[in-house]
């Protein structure tokens, strides 16, 4: 059952809303004042009839917006249409696109209302003015007989579907059946491949053989020819041999020769020293008397390091005896300052003054 209609921006209807209660509602105006214009809203949100968007007014810029509740908490339904939208509004505020002339599963499990049960001013009394034909499919889809005859239908169509599969499959059996004749014998024709592939396997073989046999005799024939190469080597050895100890001969002369050569330019490079020796001989007197003198300087210069040494150091004890004066001036005047300002000699004790001060100064230097 409706319980209750919000209508807005639909036809003549700004913002309406509707309670029904109930029994029997009467709907009552004059012409022309929307109580046709209910039954579409409706209608509009149960079976998304009329279709277009001829029936929004133009009281604003807001969306078309119908809603009805029905007995029973939480069932209701919104249906909203403006310029970019298009949708319905179901409990939990889950939102169905409205697409096509269709309208969501859900929409009509919610509702649960039968198209008989709405009925417009103009339209015709219900199947008082139907033709037989339509009466009995009428009657069948209210108490689900178009089911059944939906069954039967689908139980036809896959009984023809399985027909026509059977046929194609027996088809199928058939050219396999035909082509398998072309497989007779082959029984037969796997032993003849098999004494085939062993043939072939026996003439792998055997050529594997010869050509090992032609590498053998090959190699034979390059024996022979090495044979023959050492036959004539031996046939010259003789000769070789001879020719060898003459060689040797030779080398060994050459090698003599060289000798005598080196010991010839040794020999004139002792002569060439002999000869330095005298020279040296000569002038070793004059040489001892440079090395003494040479050794004199050298004293003469450890003596001049050691007078740098005592200089450096004389001249910081200097720099560290004048920090001392300077040190020493700074705390006697201290001292004066100290000894002014005193009433008493810190020593005898006795009254001070500047006789007694002078006295101090003269005793401490």
């Amino acid at each position: 059952m409706i319980t209750k209609v919000e209508i807005e921006n639909f036809q003549s209807h700004e913002k309406s809303v509707i309670e029904f209660h109930e029994g029997v509602n009467v709907i009552t105006g004059s012409s022309d004042s929307g109580k046709s214009a209910v039954i579409r809203a409706i209608k509009w949100l149960l079976r998304n009839r009329p279709l277009g968007t001829a029936y929004r007014s133009d009281f604003s810029k807001e969306p078309t917006r119908v809603t009805v509740d029905f007995n029973g908490k939480n069932r209701w339904i919104s249906r909203v249409r403006g310029e970019s939208v298009n949708y319905y509004l179901v409990p939990g505020d889950v939102k169905l696109e409205a697409l096509r002339a269709e309208i969501p599963g859900d929409v009509g499990s919610i509702a649960k209302i039968h198209d008989c049960s709405l009925q417009g001013q103009h339209d015709g009394y219900f199947l008082l003015q139907s033709t037989a034909g339509e009466v009995a499919r009428e009657l069948n889809d209210i108490v689900g007989l178009d089911v059944i005859d939906a069954v039967f239908k689908n139980i036809a169509s896959l009984i023809r579907k399985c027909k026509s599969d059977k046929e194609v499959q027996q088809e199928i059996i058939t050219e396999c059946e035909e082509e398998l004749k072309n497989y007779e014998g082959l029984d037969e024709k796997d032993k003849k491949l098999a004494t085939l592939e062993k043939l072939l396997t026996k003439r792998k073989e055997d050529r594997e053989e010869r050509r090992a046999i032609l590498s053998i005799q090959k190699r034979i024939s390059e024996i022979d020819d090495s044979v023959k190469d050492y036959t004539e080597w031996l046939e010259i050895e003789s000769e070789m041999v001879k020719l060898s100890k003459v060689l040797n001969e030779w080398y060994r002369e050459e090698q003599l020769k060289d000798r005598i050569e080196d010991l010839l330019f040794e020999l004139k490079e002792v002569e060439k020293q002999a000869a330095e020796y005298d020279d040296f001989i000569t002038t070793e007197g004059k040489a001892k008397e440079l090395d003494d003198i040479v050794s004199e300087l050298r004293k003469e210069e450890r003596r001049s390091k050691s007078l740098s040494v005592l200089l450096e150091e004389a001249e910081r004890l200097d720099g560290e005896i004048s920090d001392s004066d300077f040190e020493v001036g700074a705390l006697v005047e201290e001292r004066t300052i100290l000894l002014s300002g005193a009433d008493v000699c810190p020593f005898c004790y006795q009254t001070m003054d500047e006789e007694t001060i002078k006295r101090i100064e003269e005793y401490n230097g």
